[in-house]
Formats: C-alpha cells, sequence, structure tokens
C-alpha cells in the first residue's frame, strides 16, 4: 500500500506550486492541541502581522476542528479536500513528534515530501531517541553505510519513516551533539531555543487560548481544591516500550491513604502509549471511588496542569527537565530501572549524572520522598537549581518562540535571494 500511494504523491506533489508564506502545524498522533506545536502554533497567531506568513493547524480530529474554527483560528480538517490541498501547496511544515510522515500510508508526507520541514520534538532526551535509538530496526535500515539489496528493499517500503529536517529545535546548547546525531543533521541546522511549552511555564499571558486542549471542569475542580488547601502531586512517568507496569493495584491503596492524611491529590496522567498504567488507574479509581487519586486522560495537554502543582514524580520523561523552570520539588520513581535499561532503550547518561536526589525503586522510599518534598524549603532545592543552569543555561531568559520564527523567516529569505 505504501508503494502504491505514498510515492506517486511524492511524484504528484512536486508539480504543485507552493504558496510562499504558507506554514502548516500538525500536533502529535494525528493532530492533537498540545505541547510544542500547540503553543508555538498560539504565539505565532499574535505575529502573523509582522510577517507575510499564514499559519494553519491540521487536524485529524473533528471536535478539535470545530473548537479553534468557532474560536477563529485558521486550522483544516486532514481527511479532506482542503487538508490535502494546504499539505501540498504548504512552504513550511512544522511538527514535534515522529507519528505524522506515518499518517495514512505516509499521505501526510508525500504530500509535504517538497516543503521544508522544520521539528520541534517533544522533549530534552534521557532516553534515546531516533537514529540513537538501537531499537528502532526501521530507522537502523537507513543507518547502514554499506546495505545489502534486502535492506535498499526495506528502505523503499518504510521510507515514510525516515525524513530528512530543515530545521531541529534543540532546546540546550548542551544537547547540540545529541540532536545532530538522533535526528541526522548537521549542527548547523540546529535552532538553540527553548521549547515553546516551557515559554508557556514561564510566561502563560503571552498564549491566548491555552484552555483548549484540557479538561477545563476537571481543572476548574484542582483549583478549587488547591484554594482549599490541598496538595496537588502529579505523577507522570514515561513510556516504557515493554509496557511495564510501575503501580499496582495495591500500591494505589498505599498512595490513596498516604494522601488522605497529607490533604493532597496525587494526579496520574499515564504517556499515550502506555496502556498498562492507563488500565490499572482506571480500574482503581472506578471500584474505589477514590476522592483522592485523580486520572487524567493521557492525550489531555499537561503544561497548564504543572502551573498549578506542588510536587512532580516522574522517572526519566522528558518533563522533568521542564519542571526545573518553576523550581519546584522533582521526586524520582523508578521502580524498573534495572530492567528498563536491560529490555527498553540505553540512555545518554548515567542517572546519577542528571537526577539531583536518590532514585526510589520502592512505594516505601517514594512516600519517604514525598513527605520531605512538602516542605518549602525542599532538601533537592538547591541540587535542582544547579541542574536546571547546567542544562538551560541562559536559554530560558529568551523566547523560544521567537527565536524559531526569526530563524524560519530568515531561512526562507536567505534561500529565496
Amino acid at each position: 500500500m505504501r508503494l502504491l500511494i505514498f510515492y506517486p504523491l511524492v511524484f504528484f506533489s512536486l508539480f504543485v506550486r507552493k504558496e510562499n508564506g504558507l506554514w502548516i502545524v500538525i500536533g502529535r498522533d494525528g493532530g492533537k492541541f498540545l505541547d510544542n506545536a500547540k503553543y508555538f502554533y498560539l504565539y505565532i497567531q499574535t505575529k502573523t502581522s509582522e510577517f507575510p506568513i499564514k499559519v494553519i493547524f491540521v487536524t485529524s480530529d473533528k471536535d478539535l476542528y470545530n473548537c479553534l474554527k468557532k474560536n477563529g483560528y485558521l486550522t483544516a480538517y486532514l481527511y479532506s479536500l482542503k487538508g490535502f490541498i494546504l499539505l501540498t501547496r504548504a512552504e513550511v511544515l512544522i511538527v514535534d513528534n515522529l507519528d505524522w510522515s506515518l499518517r495514512g500510508f505516509g499521505i501526510v508526507y508525500a504530500l509535504t515530501f517538497w516543503a521544508r520541514k522544520v521539528q520541534l520534538w517533544h522533549g530534552i532526551p534521557i532516553k534515546k531517541i531516533e537514529f540513537d535509538n538501537k531499537n528502532d530496526i526501521v530507522l537502523q535500515y537507513f543507518a547502514q553505510n554499506d546495505p545489502t539489496f534486502s535492506v535498499y528493499l526495506r528502505r523503499l517500503i518504510h521510507f515514510p519513516r525516515f525524513v530528512r529536517y530543515d530545521k531541529v529545535l534543540c532546546p540546550s546548547k548542551a544537547y547540540k551533539k545529541i540532536f545532530s546525531s538522533a535526528f541526522r543533521v548537521s549542527e548547523d541546522k540546529l535552532i538553540v531555543g527553548n521549547y515553546p511549552r516551557n515559554d508557556f511555564l514561564l510566561r502563560p499571558e503571552l498564549f491566548k487560548g491555552w484552555e483548549i486542549g484540557i479538561d477545563k471542569k476537571c481543572y476548574q475542580m484542582l483549583l478549587s481544591k488547591k484554594a482549599k488547601g490541598y496538595k496537588l502531586i502529579f505523577y507522570l512517568p514515561t513510556f516504557r516500550d515493554t509496557n511495564w507496569r510501575v503501580l499496582s493495584f495495591e500500591e494505589l491503596r498505599t498512595i490513596d491513604a498516604i494522601c488522605s492524611k497529607l490533604h493532597a491529590l496525587f494526579i496520574i496522567k499515564p504517556h499515550p502509549w502506555d496502556r498498562m498504567l492507563k488500565r490499572v488507574t482506571l480500574e482503581y479509581v472506578t471500584s474505589n471511588q477514590s476522592k483522592n487519586i485523580i486520572y487524567l486522560k493521557s492525550e489531555e495537554d499537561i503544561y497548564p496542569y504543572l502551573l498549578t502543582s506542588d510536587v512532580l514524580i516522574t522517572d526519566i520523561s522528558s518533563v522533568q527537565f521542564d519542571y526545573l523552570l518553576l523550581d519546584k520539588p522533582i521526586v524520582y520513581f523508578f521502580p524498573d530501572y534495572k530492567m528498563y535499561k536491560e529490555r527498553d532503550r540505553e540512555l545518554y547518561f548515567e542517572l546519577n549524572e542528571i537526577i539531583p536526589s536518590r532514585i526510589c525503586t520502592t512505594i516505601e522510599c517514594l512516600i519517604d520522598e514525598l513527605l520531605k518534598s512538602l516542605d518549602q524549603n525542599f532538601s533537592n532545592k538547591r541540587k535542582q537549581l544547579k541542574l536546571k543552569k547546567l542544562v538551560f543555561g541562559d536559554i530560558e531568559k529568551t523566547l523560544g518562540c521567537e527565536v524559531i520564527i526569526q530563524s524560519l523567516v530568515s531561512y526562507n529569505k536567505r534561500d529565496s535571494e
């Protein structure tokens, strides 16, 4: 199907004239409104009068499409004639994920094949990503220097998984070599600037429309609880290729009891691909009618919630770096660390190099660290500040959205000249 659909569309799109200044933004999982794609799109809406550009958010979510349209935003439904025409005529395509190129047998990639492609990505990695991830067998076909005929054939079939980006956003100078290697781009193609989602954490007032993409009823409930003195503890673990369980039913019951004593809420948002944690949490919340454990849908935008939070619990999710910008305590819970290294992914660093506290592998340790973190002068504050400086340097002082816009505008202008 890819051979029959992808390559003819690539050939067809070659002859379609590109529209100068037409920028298309597509979020992850078919265009969900969250993460860097969302916040870059919202910010740039305030800048289109300054530059000769038209920015359109394309999505396969009909409800989101109708919501954006109702609120006056330029948007298009992905699987429509208008959507296909816009993709084919796009001068610039902006994404923050890897699944966009595989949509519909590679139709999205085929139609935008000749557009400039910009990857904003969705996290500062600890685990190895893209070409550095040896577990990604498909990308390894493209990494071989001396491929056989069968490898060439696999490249032909799986070509939509391989994308050459014109620009890649790198959120830290310390990560330039990693991003260059992971995406197979030279360092001069990197845009070194803050993530748009981190711009939002630092300057939320600049992002009109940020409430789109969240459960407003749940958000207001948490704000109400916080106003009554509740502590909001967020648990955001990373995705595991093995889909291994990180919290059991009994452990959730223990956490529930502790939160009741602490006057706290334990909010769990699984990774979108984590089916196991989602199943266990929903089963517990439903069967126990718990008022202390809250389940957030895995596809929901978490960043507005982080502004309301008191503590973050995570493992090696990239959200831990974003959270450093808020100067709030982080607790590290990684019960399957040894198994993760053996069965899931290699890591770029040893954990003791980038985690400023002890790593909890048991529920008892987690509760102990959690109690310490609720102290206003939490013990790891100095170490977290040091890590923030090491990772971000002075980047947080500059709006990443502005850096991206200036880079793309000057890049397109230079090329047209």
